[in-house]
Order: structure tokens, then C-alpha cells, then sequence
């Protein structure tokens, strides 16, 4: 059952309940230091279930322990294609999914990115065959926007359409609320081929003043630097946001943007990329129910994943 998983670290077990996991045990304990994002940490943002099947159906049921946002969906996709999904309310049931019954196709079920879910008595009726996983690995570093806060469906999240386009295995580690914090970074036992970061919105702000701000960053991409020889990385400066004329820790949001990418800069392999030419500065774009508009709706998380894809030196598999 766990080779069905994708976009996961490790697999808790507990009592037949399966818990999919983005993080390292010592990564889950540096995010409880709060009940929110502990409960983002744990919530499987980018993890699917993909195999092939001749399968007509398939049934699986789901425990929610916590939630982030309201909802709660099961996207189903072949082949890459958007097929239907499965929103549930209910913190505790069971769902059936309609498959195609092709064993050609390639079916994948991302599981709700939102909300702290388990699952067990995953069944279909005929024999699933675990998909293999791409062979070039993409570890995604970031905050909310990354882990996909405020989108509906787990699938449009700019992560998930990027790796599905250029057939990379990637582990989202975005967790809603996260900063440059070198206590979240830990070696995950693998290599990754190419690492994006995206982060900063949340430091604005949770900083006390453009030194505290500044030093955050600096050790952040200090550990990261010390942990993984990949050099193919690519370092995001903050997308637009409907406050960028407030101040916060001192400074501007451009001003914050500017310190951001000066530190990027002392990193030559580090690839810098302006959020506004992923993500145009238009709240047409963006799904926040507020009057704050900080998150990307699903055609600007589509925005974000093409341009981001078209900025990303790697080779389709």
C-alpha cells in the first residue's frame, strides 16, 4: 500500500490508519510550536495515491483530525487530465472513485492539502499497480502559497501543475504560515535534482525589524547550502500582495523584496525569479475572501505554474 504513495517522506502507520508524511520527525517538532502549523505541517499537500488499474472503482476511507481550511477534496486524475473530485465535510467516512478501468492509464488521487488527514482500506476492484516516480527529484521550499492555501482542489496548486508538466517528483514542503526559519530545515535523505524557495510574505511582519529580517534569511540559505550539493536552484522573491503599501518590520513590501533578493544574490547558482512575472499584480488573480488579497485562485496558481515552468532550466521526462 505505501508504494502507492507519492510526494511523501514516510508513511505513519497507527492501528491501520495510514498518515503520509512531508517532513522528518525532527521537522514535525520544529512546526508544533503552534497548533496551526502543526496542523498545515501534517496536512499531505502534493501527496497522491498513483498507480495503474483495471479498476472500475475504488474505495478508501478518510479520518480528518485538523483542519486549516473548511474543505476538503480528493482530485482524481488520468494521465494528467482533470477528471472529477470528491469533496467531503464529514471529519470521519468512507468514498468510492469512478475509474476509467484502463491499466494503460495512469491514475493519480491527490489527497486534501488543507486539512490533517489519514487514510486506510484503500480497495479496488481489481489489483493496483504502483505508477513509478519520476526519476528527477524537485524539492519545493515555501510558505502558504506553496502548500496551496486558498485553492479548492489539491491538483492546481502551482507544485502539483509544474511536476505533472515536466514529470518531476516533487515534495512540497510549503506549510501555511511558514518564515526563514533554519530550525525547519533538515537533510531528508535524498538529493534533490532542483530545490525552488518561496518565502518571505510571512517574515513581513513577523520579524521585529529589517536586522532580525535580514539574519533570518541569512542562516536559512546557510543551512540549506550546507545540506544539499544541488545547484540547480531557484530562489522566488515574493509575489504581489493587495498590502504592499503598508509597512511592516521597518520596510515596505518592496523594500522586504529587495533585502530578499540581496541575499539570494551572494549565492551565484541561486536563480532569481520576480513573483510579479509569475503571478501578474491583479486581483483577478487572486481567491482570498477578504479584502486582503495574498493567495493565488486557480488561475493564478495557473499563472504562477507556467511561467514558473518556462523559467525552470529542466528537461521533460
Amino acid at each position: 500500500m505505501e508504494s502507492l504513495f507519492h510526494g511523501t517522506l514516510s508513511v505513519r502507520q497507527d492501528d491501520g490508519w495510514l498518515t503520509p508524511l512531508r517532513f522528518t520527525e525532527k521537522q514535525l517538532e520544529s512546526y508544533a510550536i503552534n497548533e496551526p502549523l502543526r496542523i498545515r505541517s501534517m496536512a499531505p499537500a502534493g501527496i497522491r495515491l498513483a498507480f495503474h488499474s483495471s479498476a472500475k472503482t475504488l474505495s478508501l476511507s478518510y479520518r480528518i483530525k485538523g483542519r486549516a481550511r473548511t474543505w476538503a477534496a480528493f482530485d482524481i486524475l488520468e494521465d494528467g487530465e482533470f477528471m472529477d473530485s470528491v469533496l467531503v465535510w464529514e471529519d470521519e467516512g468512507s468514498i468510492e472513485i469512478p475509474l476509467s478501468g484502463d491499466e494503460a492509464v495512469k491514475t493519480e488521487i491527490y489527497l486534501p492539502h488543507l486539512v490533517e488527514v489519514s487514510i486506510k482500506d484503500v480497495r479496488g476492484d481489481a489489483p493496483l499497480r504502483p505508477a513509478p516516480k519520476p526519476d528527477t527529484f524537485w524539492l519545493c521550499l515555501g510558505d502558504s502559497i506553496t502548500q496551496g492555501m486558498d485553492a479548492v482542489h489539491p491538483s492546481v496548486t502551482y507544485p502539483a501543475r509544474v511536476a505533472r508538466a515536466l514529470g518531476l517528483d516533487v515534495l512540497n514542503t510549503g506549510v501555511g504560515g511558514g518564515v526563514f526559519r533554519a530550525e525547519n530545515l533538515e537533510y531528508i535523505g535524498r538529493e534533490p535534482d532542483v530545490i525552488t524557495i518561496a518565502l518571505g510574505c510571512n517574515d513581513w511582519g513577523h520579524s521585529k525589524d529589517k536586522a532580525e529580517f535580514t539574519e533570518n534569511i541569512r542562516s536559512y540559505l546557510q543551512k540549506l547550502d550546507g545540506l544539499y550539493a544541488c545547484r540547480n536552484v531557484y530562489g522566488i522573491v515574493p509575489i504581489w500582495r493587495s498590502d504592499a503599501d503598508t509597512v511592516r518590520s521597518g520596510m515596505t513590501f518592496d523594500e522586504m523584496r529587495a533585502l530578499i533578493r540581496k541575499e539570494y544574490e551572494k549565492y551565484p547558482y541561486i536563480t532569481i525569479l520576480n513573483g510579479t512575472d509569475l503571478v501578474p499584480p491583479n486581483t483577478c488573480f487572486y481567491g482570498d475572501a477578504g479584502e486582503l488579497k495574498a493567495h493565488p485562485n486557480a488561475e493564478g496558481f495557473w499563472q504562477y505554474a507556467r511561467n514558473l515552468q518556462k523559467a525552470l532550466h529542466i528537461e521533460k521526462n
